[in-house]
Order: C-alpha cells, then sequence, then structure tokens
C-alpha cells in the first residue's frame, strides 16, 4: 500500500498540474508563441491527471475496507486529506 499511495500522490500532482496548465493555456493570447511546457511532457502529465479520477477511487475504495475491517493503514494522514480533497475536486471538475 505504500508504494501505491506515492503513486496515488504524483498522479494527483499531475492532475493539479493539468488543471493549472488548462486555465493558463485558456487565458494565453492567441499571438503569443510561447510553449509552457513542451509536447511530451504536457501530454504525459494530461494522461496522468485524466486517469487520476480512476486511480483516486481505486486507492480510496481500498483505504476505506481496510479502515472498515480493522486493519492498521499505513498512510499519512496528510496524504489521506490530500487525497479526499483532490478526489472532490476531481468529481466536480469531471462531471459538472
Amino acid at each position: 500500500m505504500s508504494f501505491f499511495s506515492k503513486v496515488i500522490a504524483n498522479v494527483n500532482l499531475c492532475f493539479w498540474i493539468m488543471v493549472v496548465m488548462r486555465y493558463t493555456e485558456i487565458n494565453k493570447l492567441k499571438t503569443s508563441s510561447e510553449v509552457l511546457i513542451s509536447g511530451p511532457i504536457q501530454s504525459t502529465v494530461v494522461v496522468l491527471g485524466m486517469i487520476s479520477i480512476a486511480l483516486n477511487a481505486l486507492f480510496l475504495s481500498i483505504s476505506g475496507i481496510q479502515k472498515m475491517r480493522g486493519k492498521s493503514n499505513e498512510v499519512s494522514k496528510w496524504l489521506m486529506a490530500f487525497c479526499i480533497l483532490t478526489f472532490i475536486v476531481q468529481l466536480f471538475y469531471f462531471f459538472y
């Protein structure tokens, strides 16, 4: 679970970077030829940001099942809070 929680933290960070990139690209002037992030890196971040909701839901489900069974959770509290907050934002971002 420790490795999976690190993967989830990185994927959630990619989601937040994807959101920031989207709004900076929308607000960027049409005449500007600046590139914020190169193509392959940008596409990788976007793909990881898009699949983050599925991985985050899986992670929170597994953590909830472990909590209900009474097993000790190896994930730190700040990471769980970050995942729950990110999942709520993801639900609004993707579905509303």
